[in-house]
């Protein structure tokens, strides 16, 4: 039903939806009406356990929508997967600034992708990745986009079990990078 109003709202631009056990077909419905909205520009699915293809269908719609500029997709179960899809989205997205993908179970793989993402993605200046487990080679793959990514201004990598070669790579790579303001750790 939501899912299908926000295919014809011209006003609503701001969608609280944590903690409603929505799963991925409510992710698929929400994600199929993205791509047709025009105003909504906040989306917060917290704590809905879509999983990995709930976030497949999310990252899709990231690719066609042009106005969504912060969504949060904080402990939702998405995996490697999930994130892979997020990822490849925000090598096309322009618009999406504000990324929470807070206590997931995003690895190692996950976190390089998204890494990809940000070498070419110019818009995204906050991203929170806390409680993941991307461990140190997730990290390693991190400070690879830091240092050259050129917008984020914020990001949050605490409680992802990262070693001292993890944060000594972060280390290497806030040297390069001149827009990020705030690391927590």
């Amino acid at each position: 039903m939501i899912g299908e109003s926000l295919e014809t709202n011209t006003t609503l631009t701001d969608l609280n939806l944590y903690w409603n056990k929505i799963g991925d077909e409510g992710a698929r419905k929400i994600g199929e009406s993205l791509g047709i909205n025009t105003t909504l520009t906040s989306l917060n699915l917290g704590a809905n356990e879509i999983g990995d293809e709930g976030a497949r269908m999310i990252g899709e719609s990231l690719e066609t929508n042009t106005t969504l500029t912060d969504i949060n997709l904080y402990h939702n179960e998405i995996g490697d997967e999930g994130a892979r899809k997020i990822g490849e989205s925000l090598e096309i997205n322009t618009t999406l600034t504000d990324l929470n993908l807070y206590w997931n179970h995003i690895g190692a793989e996950g976190a390089r992708k998204i890494g990809e993402a940000l070498k070419t993605n110019t818009t995204l200046t906050s991203l929170n990745l806390r409680a993941n487990g991307i461990g140190d080679e997730g990290a390693r793959m991190i400070s690879e986009f830091l240092k050259v990514n050129n917008t984020l201004t914020n990001l949050n990598l605490r409680a992802n079990r990262i070693g001292d070669k993890g944060m000594e790579k972060i280390k290497e790579a806030l040297f390069l990078n001149t827009t990020v303001t705030q690391l927590d750790f």
